[in-house]
């Protein structure tokens, strides 16, 4: 599963999401940006958890623009992906949303 812990009624990413899910989420968020970049800044493991810290940039369409910080836990299982939690600041996404063209 992959988990963005917030409430999903005040925040449309919020909440948890399986495999297709999660897949249909980042398609839809993903597929305005003209340039997006994510940067790992740092990686630390122990046992089967790792975690990332990462920040995003992204331009588009037009000159709407994403910036965000992650912290992000990845849980393994049997040495395979098991559960994905992504901490970010909703109120980034929630300022790029609003820059997008509306149709």
């Amino acid at each position: 599963s992959w988990t963005l812990p917030n409430r999903p009624d005040r925040f449309e990413y919020g909440g948890r999401n399986d495999k297709a899910g999660t897949k249909a989420l980042l398609e839809g968020f993903l597929s305005p940006f003209t340039e997006f970049r994510f940067d790992v800044h740092s990686v630390t493991a122990e046992d089967d958890r790792v975690v990332v810290e990462a920040t995003t940039h992204g331009v588009g369409p037009g000159e709407a623009e994403y910036n965000n910080n992650y912290l992000i836990l990845f849980k393994l299982r049997d040495g395979k992906l098991f559960e994905v939690t992504e901490s970010l600041d909703p109120f980034q996404v929630l300022a790029y949303v609003e820059q997008l063209p509306t149709t």
